[in-house]
């Protein structure tokens, strides 16, 4: 039997090795960035790209539709630095305008273009509300659904009734007369950063207006983009 020099035996253990190793960090890349093989990989997925955000920008539009009309919530649009606790946000409820901007535990505000005033901050935390409250709404997800469309996912929630109702009173809706009747919340979801672009979420209700039951609609809007490109946010006031 001829004998395997030391050379090639060496060489081919090396080859083995690379092969081993290889093959391990593409397992390693495959299970933390591969394919979504179902809802929860891809809630978790999402999850995990909101709780590493810094930074982000958005826009938000809440709609109202009742007795064939459509009335305007709130317009809004900022940006947030969710470690360094800033936030710029421009607002509009009705014919109501609102600025305002927070450095730290520091708010400046001013209604309607007028002058600034300023007001200590007990809870920063709040800042990113918004963050907060979709991580809330796909960790409590009930029939969970998705879809892939292109470069996007398309993932469909039904979120939990009580986060309904609190979403709706953080926009001003007095929810203590309405009976919900179905509500769904959709995300648009990056398939590469699994970053959420755009949330869609639609209530319908029925409201007691004058003894009469009135079918409603609320449907909201969130764009959100520019993740983690750094911001700059300064004081518009010297206090």
């Amino acid at each position: 039997m001829r004998k395997i020099p030391q050379n090639g035996l060496s060489s081919r253990s090396t080859i083995t090795l690379v092969i081993i190793i290889l093959i391990s960090v593409f397992l390693i890349y495959s299970y933390s960035h591969g394919q979504v093989r179902n809802e929860e990989d891809l809630i978790y997925k999402t999850s995990d790209a909101l709780e590493k955000t810094r930074f982000y920008r958005f826009e938000m539009y809440s709609n109202l539709s009742m007795m064939n009309e459509n009335f305007q919530i709130i317009s809004a649009e900022g940006q947030v630095d969710v470690f360094k606790n800033k936030m710029y946000q421009s607002m509009t409820l009705q014919n109501r305008s609102l600025e305002i901007v927070v450095i730290d535990d520091q708010a400046y505000y001013r209604e309607n273009n007028g002058l600034w005033q300023t007001e200590k901050l007990e809870d920063t935390e709040k800042l990113n509300v918004i963050l907060s409250e979709q991580h809330m709404i796909l960790s409590s997800a009930e029939n969970a659904t998705m879809s892939r469309e292109e470069d996007v996912w398309l993932l469909e929630i039904i979120p939990k009734q009580e986060n309904v109702l609190e979403q709706m009173q953080s926009m001003g809706v007095d929810t203590s007369g309405i009976e919900l009747k179905s509500f769904v919340t959709r995300y648009w979801i990056e398939a590469d950063t699994y970053h959420i672009i755009e949330i869609e979420s639609v209530t319908n209700a029925e409201m007691n207006i004058m003894g009469l039951k009135t079918p409603i609609e609320l449907k909201s809007t969130i764009l959100l983009s520019d993740y983690n490109k750094k911001i700059s946010l300064e004081a518009p006031v010297t206090l």
